[in-house]
Order: C-alpha cells, then sequence, then structure tokens
C-alpha cells in the first residue's frame, strides 16, 4: 500500500489517502506465493515502486521460477525484473 500520487480518480483510494496493511518481509511473501498454485506474480500497489525492496523481491520471485508483471504508474524508477511492465503514467 502506499501511493506518491493522490489521484481523485483512483480504483484504490486506500493507498493514496490511508495507506494501510502489515508490511511483510520478502521471505514472507515468497513464503505465501508458494503456498499458491500460481505461475503469474502481479507487484502492484499503490506504487509498488515506492519501497526499495521491490528490486531484490522481484529477483527472488524471478529466482523462483514466476512470470512478473508490475503495475506502476511510471513515476519511480527502479531496477525491477520483470516480464511485463504495466505502466500508466500520470
Amino acid at each position: 500500500t502506499g501511493c506518491n500520487l493522490r489521484c481523485v480518480y483512483c480504483d484504490t483510494p486506500d493507498t493514496s489517502w490511508s495507506p494501510r496493511g502489515t508490511a511483510w518481509t520478502i521471505d514472507e511473501i515468497l513464503a505465501e506465493v508458494a503456498r499458491h498454485d500460481c505461475e503469474h506474480v502481479v507487484l502492484t500497489g499503490g506504487e509498488p515502486f515506492l519501497p526499495p525492496d521491490i528490486v531484490p523481491l522481484s529477483q527472488a520471485l524471478q529466482d523462483a521460477g514466476h512470470v512478473i508483471t508490475v503495475e506502476t504508474a511510471g513515476t519511480i524508477d527502479r531496477p525491477v525484473v520483470a516480464d511485463l511492465m504495466s505502466i500508466s503514467p500520470k
């Protein structure tokens, strides 16, 4: 959760105006993903590029054999691993 923009038309206003949720470590995220039978993982938000740990997370997901899509507003650049970048410039 969390976003650096405040778009009035946002489809998930919790992310911009009142970020909430529980912080997970990369290992906790990988363990949760492993519990599910999924090949494709989508990293989204809010803005998923806000936390710098998206870089090692994306690498760890690729190392685990997942196809990765990142959904971003395109306002932050980080060297993530991704098979598909879904960029929605604001």
